[in-house]
């Protein structure tokens, strides 16, 4: 995706560093991180967080492509005390609502100590009776019991694709007047 082949403008995950170069503040959280600055994210507050306090690993990603690792070797969920981050674009509603399904009758929701959802775009809505993909979500995390943060800058979307360290530790903060994500 990084050659632009997304489905619309923005959708390249390499969006920024083609478009402006290096010179906007994506890139340059980018450029910090390689250079070995690990970032403190700080986020506003979405009206579905789920507050709360965790430590784990940074896993996921786009949710179909982790989701096709289910059960093999590469499973990041698999892995305990995780902080899972999740986004997509183009999956419909009924689809991420099969992906979740799949994450708790596999048993797996215990390995997980928070979510960090991210940007979905491109998606059909409504759908299955949920106006957005945020409401889907919500449904199925606010029963896990555990910190969930919505809308963090992470996708596909335009200039809202800042890097995430995987398999990185941290602990990720939600309060009711934003969020907080810092590497240890």
């Amino acid at each position: 995706m990084c050659r632009g082949q997304g489905r619309g403008e923005g959708d390249s995950m390499c969006y920024a560093l083609k478009t402006y170069e290096g010179t906007d503040t994506v890139s340059q959280a980018l450029r910090r991180m390689l250079a070995g600055d690990l970032p403190t994210y700080r986020v506003a507050p979405h009206p579905l967080n789920i507050i709360g306090k965790a430590e784990g690993t940074i896993v996921g990603g786009n949710m179909s492509v982790f989701n096709d690792l289910a059960g093999s070797d590469f499973d990041p969920i698999m892995l305990d005390d995780i902080i899972l981050f999740i986004e997509d674009t183009g999956e419909g509603m009924s689809k991420v609502d099969r992906m979740l399904h799949n994450i708790e009758v596999r048993g797996l929701q215990s390995n997980i100590r928070a979510v960090i959802v991210g940007q979905f775009n491109n998606y059909k809505h409504p759908e299955n009776g949920f106006e957005d993909m945020y409401a889907i979500l919500h449904e199925y995390l606010q029963h896990w019991h555990i910190p969930v943060c919505y809308d963090f800058p992470v996708g596909h979307a335009h200039l809202k694709n800042f890097p995430l360290l995987t398999g990185a530790r941290a602990t990720l903060e939600v309060e009711s007047d934003g969020v907080v994500l810092h590497y240890l």
